[in-house]
């Protein structure tokens, strides 16, 4: 095992892979999440993000001696079972040309940030790099559109409320292809990672936390996202559920809420109280159109329910089966849809994994944080602190994840994948960090008996 103070330790393998290969993936995740290509027609002319794709695989093979081991966890397994489904199943899909010429690379493309964040990202301060990067490229893309919003009147989109009247919505800036409601989901999944990582005991910290997180909310109230409000209230919960300081979090609430719907439009009001339901509000026809797409996305179903219409192929099979122009806007229907009900038990059984190696993460932290205790080792708590942070992160992204699924597709976006690379990354930190400590602890021991 190498140590290096600058580096940190390794967590898999013998040696680290090469710091360029690191900030080639971080150059990636950056180009993927800003997308660049649509910024600078050069990058886009030359297909820089394939070239960036090729360039991270090729020098994966080529350190591949670096790598024993790393692919050795259960969310590995199944992903890797999940693509080989995908791949097996093509002859007896609906639509299999669909799938080579369109959805396949995308699929490739995204399922690649979970082989790539545990093979690369193999140490904590890669880790710690790595999402900080993350953070600052998903509020990039929730500030812009507000910068623009507040300065140029930029919306971006509208939705219809009835009677022939749209209203305006916020959404991602021109360059970014979010609609409203991605928009609310990048707000929701910032969100944890800021208060967990910038709301600690610095006051600048806690300074930027407020006004980073004033300026999301009310960027989540422009895009009038009822699933992203859903979504945002799920993380709040969890957030709360862990809290020490729950009365002050409830105080918060109150106030932020009282707040944000005194400076919302009518059509805006409408727009969210429609979430419960009522008649009254204009919105509520949109609402209840949503619901009814469980109706539509199972008589979709029907037509070929055990291996699916094909990978992507949920919006040809919409259109063709029932000529609903629409994509499905619940992932376990869009997967079953495109994967058939075997795919659908493989991925759910993929994110049952996740759940488990978070569970894993938790057992491993609680170990070190009594060793740390009994080594009396203060110049590691800070590490300790992070690692708990990451994990209530990871857990509050798994649960929202879960329940945006319904109100959102997905099998081709990233978020899936990276939540369940940075839980293995996560756990194998944590566990090497146990095994150091418990080697240490049993030092003095062995001396003592000689």
């Amino acid at each position: 095992m190498e140590h290096s103070s600058d580096e940190g330790k390794v967590v898999q393998g013998e040696r680290k892979v090469s710091n360029f290969l690191y900030r080639l993936y971080l150059l990636y995740l950056a180009s993927y999440l800003l997308h660049l290509t649509a910024r600078a027609a050069i990058l886009a002319v030359i297909r820089f993000d394939l070239v960036l794709f090729a360039i991270i695989t090729i020098l994966l093979v080529l350190e591949g001696d670096k790598l024993k081991g790393r692919l050795r966890d259960e969310c590995t397994t199944v992903l890797g079972i999940l693509f080989l489904y995908v791949v097996i199943s093509l002859p007896f899909v609906e639509w299999p040309g669909s799938v080579l010429r369109n959805n396949l690379s995308i699929f490739i493309k995204s399922i690649a940030f979970f082989f790539f964040t545990i093979l690369i990202v193999d140490n904590e301060r890669r880790l710690k790099g790595f999402v900080n990067v993350f953070i600052f490229c998903e509020l990039f893309r929730v500030l812009e559109p507000l910068y623009l919003h507040l300065m140029y009147g930029y919306w971006g989109s509208n939705t219809y409320i009835g009677a022939g009247e749209f209203v305006d919505r916020l959404s991602g800036a021109p360059s970014d292809i979010i609609n409203p409601n991605g928009l609310a989901f990048v707000i929701a999944t910032v969100y944890p990672f800021i208060h967990y990582l910038w709301n600690g005991n610095k006051l600048l910290g806690r300074i930027g936390y407020v006004a980073v997180a004033s300026m999301i909310l009310y960027a989540m109230v422009l895009t009038m996202s009822r699933s992203g409000l859903v979504a945002l209230a799920v993380i709040y919960w969890n957030i709360w559920l862990r809290s020490r300081h729950k009365l002050l979090m409830v105080a918060v609430a109150a106030l932020a809420t009282s707040l944000l719907w005194a400076n919302m439009t009518d059509y805006q009001k409408d727009r969210y109280l429609s979430l419960t339901g009522s008649k009254e509000a204009r919105s509520s026809a949109t609402f209840y159109g949503r619901l009814g797409e469980y109706d539509t996305g199972f008589v979709t179903i029907t037509k070929k329910p055990l291996v699916g219409h094909g990978l992507g192929t949920s919006l040809e099979a919409y259109f063709n089966v029932q000529n609903n122009p629409h994509i499905s806007h619940v992932l376990y229907l869009e997967i079953w849809i495109e994967l058939g009900i075997i795919g659908l038990a493989i991925y759910l059984m993929f994110i049952q994994r996740i759940y488990k190696m978070l569970n894993k993460v938790k057992k491993v932290l609680s170990q070190l944080h009594d060793l740390y205790s009994s080594l009396n080792l203060k110049d590691h708590q800070q590490d300790l602190i992070f690692y708990k942070n990451l994990l209530n992160i990871l857990n509050s992204c798994f649960w929202m994840f879960i329940l945006f699924s319904f109100a959102q597709y997905g099998l081709s976006e990233i978020f899936w994948y990276l939540i369940a690379g940075l839980s293995v990354v996560l756990y194998r930190i944590v566990n090497t960090a146990r095994h150091d400590a418990e080697k240490r602890l049993r030092v003095p021991i062995a001396v003592g008996r000689r």
